[in-house]
């Protein structure tokens, strides 16, 4: 418990304030005595070491003093006689004229504490660790099973507040008392108790004003204890007769039912069990389902969380820790560095011999026996980490699942990869065995199918499994199922895998259409040939054009029309449209009269050429635009969506309907969502959209339902919750 901008003055008034100035101390041969102030007259000879009270304050109380010899204090009267002998090590007044007073305990250089009258007597046995005078009576500390606790007493020892608490400081006319859990409570100086246990920290602000705080967040009592501002404030000031309160951040949380509640922290995040961990200035809390603290840390700092975990920084080594889902730090010892992942983490605590990494999983057990200079995440789920100066593979569960003797590793494609290792290429699946060894000067990858190799004077592919299926002592290429050797001419010729030439002839262009079928051209004449069957189809020489293929269809001009071909060059839809478009879902768009309508595989017109622009159709509809309207037909052409929005986009399985600049949504069926009102919509996870209008955010459902208002700066979503980020604000409350 900690307070902050106390003075506190304790004046004592009473019948020896007069006394006190009757008499005053003086000095000789280093030793003190008495004098009177008026006349001057030595009252008390200079034999002692002092006059007064341990506090090194002067006051004669009731006739009484206080004189130090040989380091102990008596009790005096002023006519130098002892009331005491020299007994104690401290002896000082309160303010109703009694005499606190030390002595060493036995067997113990601590001191006990306890009270005498102006008499000497003993009026409050010495078996307290440290009495302090506040208010009518006494704040006292007594060790009670090891711990020390504080209470509350009157000078003549009753207790007014049980011995039990940890701290109890004066605020003003209050005691502010500090229960064993550190949270604090304010009492009058008759014990009765006139707040709950709350707090954290009571300050003093103004002359009227308590500032009170728990967790971080303050808010202002009023001298009679009444909250004028409410604990939700990160920081609480006076300015100019006014209270200025500035707000943490807010964060509203929702769930698919609606509006939860709302959270004002720095940042908050949400953990996998639901906990919520927070960060309220620089300390970290940890809170349950229905936002209650389980726990709080003001000597750690939040700096990141996954959804098994939170890390925080020790604000006093600058060390990072790690926690689980309940607060429970995993680990002794701390990181220098920490990633999160979502089966483990990796901590870093610098070795001397540079293997400073380690991989852990969230219980908090160490995965490995080893230790690694370095580890990167990949895009397949694995790790790729360095160990003895040579690299291997990490599981997403942080398991090695390869061998580390490795130089280099290329991503995986496939479950290959290609490895280097001792200055050649071999290749290796994700469980690091070779499928190719490695002896290889260099290797690629084609088509995910396919490994290109070099060794020596020797080209060659293999399969990929590592099976050798072609060499060659001179360089090639692979395309759509042949090998494509260059000619000193500069022509190509098509071989088979075991060296036989395909084809007799030498070809100007050798292209790839599809991945059974390539273009040839020699002597101005194009030819489609299936590399597999070995079959090769001549295309009508009035063929003048060529579009890109789509299935199995490419578009033809002939005689400025155009049509489409099949792979084997037959005229499937006449070259008798203007234009012709995609090939979906067995049908082809065409244009007519500039028009675009579509027709089937029979070349029967299924959709009249109405529309300035179509596009394919995917799950039965296209989206297609008239007179710069658009809108969603069905495969028969009928209307799904009205020919009434600006534009329409397909993203994924939706549609995003744009009129009057503004974005509404339908669904991959045509059914309208949201009728165009936003100016961004992105789609989220399990079928919530993120929505933004004039700058601000909210989430809707695909059914259509308003999960959270377009009023926040930024959204985050955790599964089916959600947390909307407002900022914060400053308030003005006016000074009473």
């Amino acid at each position: 418990m900690v307070f902050r901008g106390f003075v506190f003055l304790i004046l004592f008034f009473g019948p020896w304030q007069a006394a006190a100035n009757q008499y005053e101390p003086f000095t000789e041969n280093g030793k003190v005595g008495l004098k009177e102030s008026a006349t001057q007259a030595v009252i008390i000879p200079p034999t002692y070491e002092a006059l007064g009270w341990s506090n090194h304050t002067f006051q004669v109380i009731d006739g009484v003093l206080g004189a130090r010899k040989n380091e102990k204090w008596a009790l005096i009267n002023t006519d130098g006689s002892k009331v005491t002998q020299h007994l104690y090590q401290d002896l000082f007044p309160t303010p109703k004229g009694h005499i606190i007073v030390s002595q060493k305990a036995q067997h113990s250089i601590l001191r006990e504490y306890g009270v005498i009258d102006s008499r000497g007597k003993m009026i409050v046995p010495t078996e307290y660790s440290k009495l302090t005078p506040a208010h009518e009576g006494l704040i006292a500390t007594q060790k009670k099973g090891g711990q020390y606790l504080t209470g509350y007493i009157s000078e003549r020892g009753s207790v007014i507040i049980p011995i039990e608490h940890i701290q109890i400081t004066p605020i003003n006319q209050f005691l502010a008392v500090s229960s064993k859990d550190g949270l604090t409570a304010i009492f009058n100086d008759k014990g009765k108790r006139l707040t709950h246990f709350d707090y954290n920290r009571i300050e003093v602000l103004g002359t009227n004003y308590f500032k009170v705080s728990r967790y971080n967040h303050f808010g202002l009592l009023n001298n009679n204890l009444e909250a004028v501002v409410p604990m939700d404030y990160s920081r609480i000031d006076i300015e100019d007769n006014h209270i200025v309160a500035s707000t943490y951040p807010q964060w509203d949380e929702y769930s698919s039912e609606g509006f939860t509640r709302s959270h004002f922290f720095n940042t908050i995040e949400v953990l996998s069990n639901g906990h919520f961990v927070s960060k309220s200035h620089n300390d970290v809390g940890l809170l349950d389902l229905a936002a209650n603290y389980l726990s709080f840390s003001d000597d750690q700092e939040l700096i990141k969380a996954g959804r098994h975990g939170y890390v925080t920084r020790n604000k006093n080594d600058n060390r990072l820790n790690v926690y689980d889902v309940n607060g429970k730090s995993l680990f002794r010892d701390s990181f220098e560095e920490v990633q999160l992942y979502d089966e483990v983490f990796f901590g870093k605590i610098s070795q001397a011999d540079g293997y400073n990494w380690s991989v852990f999983d969230y219980r908090g057990k160490k995965i490995n026996l080893f230790n690694y200079q370095s580890i990167v995440s990949l895009n397949n789920g694995y790790f790729q980490a360095q160990r003895n100066d040579k690299i291997g593979l990490l599981g997403s569960n942080g398991k090695e699942t390869t061998p580390f003797l490795y130089d280099y590793l290329s991503e995986f494609t496939s479950d290959r990869a290609i490895a280097y290792y001792n200055g050649n290429y071999g290749m290796i699946n994700s469980k690091g065995l070779w499928i190719m060894t490695p002896y290889y000067d260099s290797l690629r990858f084609i088509d995910q199918q396919y490994v290109y190799y070099k060794q020596g004077t020797e080209w060659g592919l293999a399969d990929w499994y590592g099976k050798p299926i072609y060499r060659d002592q001179s360089d090639f290429n692979y395309s759509s199922g042949a090998i494509v050797k260059m000619s000193p001419d500069g022509t190509y010729r098509l071989y088979q895998f075991n060296g036989t030439p395909l084809l007799e002839h030498h070809y100007q262009k050798v292209i790839s259409i599809d991945p059974n079928t390539l273009l040839l051209e020699r002597d101005g004449k194009r030819f489609f040939f299936k590399p597999t069957d070995q079959e090769a189809f001549a295309l009508d020489t009035s063929i003048d054009s060529l579009g890109k293929q789509l299935n199995d269809f490419i578009p033809i001009r002939k005689n400025a029309q155009w049509g489409f071909i099949n792979t084997r060059a037959q005229l499937t839809i006449a070259n008798r449209y203007e234009e012709v478009g995609q090939y979906s879902e067995g049908l082809f768009s065409v244009k007519l009269i500039g028009k675009w309508g579509f027709v089937n595989e029979d070349e029967t017109l299924i959709i009249q050429p109405n529309f300035d622009q179509v596009e394919a159709f995917r799950n039965g509809l296209s989206i297609v635009e008239s007179a710069s309207r658009w809108g969603i037909i069905d495969i028969n052409g009928q209307a799904v969506v009205s020919l009434n929005y600006d534009l329409i986009e397909r993203i994924e399985d939706y549609f995003l309907l744009y009129a009057d600049s503004k974005i509404g949504l339908a669904s991959g069926d045509g059914q309208i969502i949201k009728n165009p009102s936003f100016d961004s919509i992105v789609p989220l996870s399990n079928g919530y959209f993120l929505v933004e209008r004039q700058g601000l955010y909210g989430v809707i459902h695909k059914s259509g339902n308003d999960i959270l208002p377009t009023i926040y700066k930024s959204i985050k979503q955790y599964g089916e919750l959600f947390l909307g980020f407002k900022g914060s604000e400053t308030k003005k409350y006016k000074l009473n």
